[in-house]
């Protein structure tokens, strides 16, 4: 299932977004985002196989990352740009377009955050994504876990990375909580 019809299944079976046909995007297939050979690139696999665990808690002992995290995450409804509103970068999102570097669009994001959420707003520089591009080569990270030490970093530190594999039907993406469609994981077709 592609183009319009993906996007009216997409529509008419989960609640989550709103997908909206663009012929733009029908004439852009997956393989120009995402080749599959990036997924399976020994090296990644090698690299993600041999990562010590990495540090994500500042030192504190998983039994109480739970605790803290239960509370500090208790309140279902956080805004970033209400709680460190002198920082005009949380509310910017950038356009990378069809470029493959999210990793390095969304670290500087998250950089250029930080440093004005510590510098309680007095440093307003927005970091390079085109820096960080120049000086990396074919691997840069591959992210952590769990959820709760990711949301607690949030709450305290302010915003954070992330990346996904792109599907179909992202492409299509209007508004709303964007959920991988069912579709993609059955053998229906059009």
């Amino acid at each position: 299932m592609t183009g319009k019809a993906l996007v009216d299944y997409v529509n008419e079976n989960q609640q989550f977004f709103k997908a909206e046909y663009s012929p733009k995007v029908a004439q852009r297939r997956l393989g120009s985002l995402m080749k599959k050979e990036y997924l399976e690139d020994p090296i990644q696999k090698e690299a993600i196989a041999s990562a010590e665990e990495p540090v994500i808690n500042d030192g504190i002992p998983e039994r109480w990352l739970s605790r803290l995290a239960d509370k500090l995450v208790s309140d279902k409804r956080f805004d970033a740009r209400t709680k460190w509103n002198e920082c005009p970068s949380i509310t910017q999102i950038r356009d990378q377009s069809n470029c493959g570097s999210c990793w390095a669009v969304s670290a500087a994001e998250t950089m250029s955050d930080r440093l004005c959420i510590h510098s309680n707003g007095t440093i307003k520089t927005m970091i390079s994504d085109t820096d960080l591009l120049s000086c990396c080569g074919s691997s840069c990270g591959y992210g952590f876990e769990p959820v709760r030490a990711i949301q607690m970093n949030i709450m305290k530190r302010g915003p954070v990375q992330a990346a996904f594999t792109v599907y179909e039907d992202f492409a299509h993406y209007k508004s709303g909580v964007y959920v991988v469609s069912l579709c993609l994981f059955t053998s229906v077709q059009s």
